[in-house]
């Protein structure tokens, strides 16, 4: 029986042997690794995850600019603010194309005679606008006989040209 009991013993032994440095020992190596590659996955991922945010903000900011260096745009549109909000348009002055380093500002002076009610209306349709608009200059002038006064403004917005919105898409 002893001799039975010993070559069991060795049997056990080297299959115990075997499991554990064929097996357990790879498979906890391989933990271990999964484990220090796990931070730098999240990490991937996570940045993966933020500049998919960027691109559509990106995007959403890129939709509110005109496409064209078109100076008659800007104008149409703060026309078409300037009615919505009952402000009588005196005279509208559309400024040449100016080029800033990759941009092109658009811009516009507008005159015009309105109530404090509405040009309080007219900014804020502006404000509101869809498409970036910004106001440059402001000034008024009270009118002595009349609650209307004399306002001129300045708007602009930039043109990306389409090499900057390609890169961006």
């Amino acid at each position: 029986m002893k001799p039975f009991l010993v070559v069991l013993t060795i049997v056990v032994a080297t299959t115990c042997g075997g499991w554990y440095y064929g097996i357990h020992v790879p498979a906890k190596n391989e933990i271990r690794l999964i484990q220090a590659q796990s931070p730098e996955e999240r990490a991937r991922q996570n940045t993966k995850e933020e500049v998919a945010t960027l691109l559509a903000q990106i995007k959403r900011y890129r939709e509110r600019l005109p496409s064209d260096a078109d100076p008659s745009w800007l104008a149409q549109e703060v026309v078409e603010l300037a009615q919505k909000a009952g402000v009588q348009l005196i005279s509208i002055t559309q400024v040449v194309p100016r080029s800033l380093d990759k941009f092109t500002l658009l811009s516009v002076n507008l005159q015009l005679t309105a109530s404090y009610h509405q040009l309080g209306a007219f900014l804020d349709e502006v404000e509101r606008s869809p498409h970036f608009i910004r106001v440059d200059s402001f000034s008024v002038d009270r009118a002595e006989t009349d609650e209307r006064g004399s306002v001129q403004v300045t708007f602009s917005t930039i043109v990306l040209p389409l090499l900057v919105q390609d890169a961006a898409t």
